[in-house]
């Protein structure tokens, strides 16, 4: 794997067993595979870690994603933007463990969004653990912006899947630009309201 970029910088306010404050920043970034065309460019990014109490904040974000069509399966899709905000409980003593996973670990996301446009995208929220086994638990909201916009996105993305799209997104454009709807997640089977959405593997 091949990385480079234009910018790239990193800063540390350092303290006592962890720093109070990490941050990475960078521009122009481009991934790829030996010498051939980059799979994998990202206009800029970010990211930033700090401990709050025992929990451990997490934060960053992505513009200008574009992705080779070669490793999306030869599908079309717009340059993504991305954010994340998000706490993990008891983080600081998992930082020290380096788990290989995520299982009997909790957290709460304040946002993960994905855009695809300064107006359309989809954003969810909530609290979240994962048991033992690796099955997921969470209560979110996901709050779709711009349903019209999103639906067309997908549907360029998944033309085998036009009809089935338009039609889950035609009961959404009528509840206004930016409709919120409870996503549970029980033992990794997710619903979305009163509609089952399928199970989500162990974690």
């Amino acid at each position: 794997v091949v990385l480079d970029w234009a910018g790239l910088r990193a800063s540390a306010r350092l303290a006592e067993h962890l720093p109070e404050r990490v941050s990475l920043e960078g521009t122009d970034l481009k991934a790829g595979v030996g010498s051939g065309a980059p799979l994998a460019t990202v206009a800029a990014f970010q990211a930033h870690m700090r401990p709050n109490g025992a929990d451990l904040d997490l934060a960053g974000g992505f513009d200008g994603l574009t992705l080779d069509r070669a490793i999306v399966d030869g599908r079309t899709l717009p340059p993504l933007s991305g954010q994340s905000d998000l706490t993990i409980t008891d983080g600081v003593a998992l930082v020290g463990s380096r788990p290989q996973n995520l299982r009997g670990q909790s957290g709460v996301i304040r946002t993960l969004a994905l855009s695809a446009g300064p107006d359309t995208g989809i954003a969810v929220s909530g609290p979240f653990s994962v048991d033992q086994d690796g099955l997921l638990d969470a209560e979110l909201k996901v709050t779709i912006r711009d349903p019209d916009g999103l639906s067309a996105v997908l549907a360029d993305a998944f033309p085998e899947n036009r009809d089935q799209i338009a039609s889950a997104f035609s009961g959404l454009a009528v509840l206004g630009d930016e409709p919120t709807l409870p996503l549970k997640i029980t033992k990794g089977r997710a619903s979305l309201g009163f509609i089952p959405l399928g199970d989500i593997p162990p974690l």
